[in-house]
């Protein structure tokens, strides 16, 4: 089987923008962890869950228990997508820090990516599921004739 396009930089371009909708509905939308668990054990402290339920902070946007205050960590993850033939960058260009604090200060239950789970499992299992199919699309079938001799 020969395959005719491997590395395709549109279908990277398709498949990077579904996987940030995906990270955004699963971690900013539902409120979990890269692991799957509930955001902080989906409860705050007393103090900051009060303020928060209350809509006492400047520039809220938001009252649930997730990653997300102000908006601007969902807004920068959708400002950032680079496709390329081979894969696509996704990230925080400019709040990566505060990704990084939050991992530090709450560990595994307040991590939004690491390096062992860049992305949640239901995002990385829709990659392979895409990029398999894409293979399978562009695959076609050679047949290879060998003579032994002479014409």
């Amino acid at each position: 089987m020969a395959i005719t396009k491997l590395s395709h930089q549109p279908f990277w371009d398709r498949v990077g923008k579904e996987a940030r909708d995906m990270i955004k509905r699963i971690i900013f939308d539902k409120g979990k962890s890269v692991y799957g668990d509930t955001w902080l054990g989906g409860k705050y402290s007393k103090a900051y869950g009060a303020k928060k339920s209350a809509n006492k902070f400047k520039r809220q946007s938001s009252t649930k228990v997730a990653p997300v205050l102000t908006g601007d960590l969902v807004n920068d993850l959708g400002s950032f997508i680079k496709p390329n033939p081979n894969g696509f960058q996704i990230g925080f260009p400019t709040y990566g820090k505060r990704v990084e604090d939050l991992r530090k200060r709450f560990g595994k239950k307040g991590t939004i990516t690491s390096e062992d789970r860049p992305m949640p499992m239901a995002v990385l299992k829709y990659v392979a599921r895409e990029y398999h199919k894409h293979i399978k699309r562009n695959q076609t079938c050679v047949t290879r004739i060998h003579r032994i001799g002479k014409k």
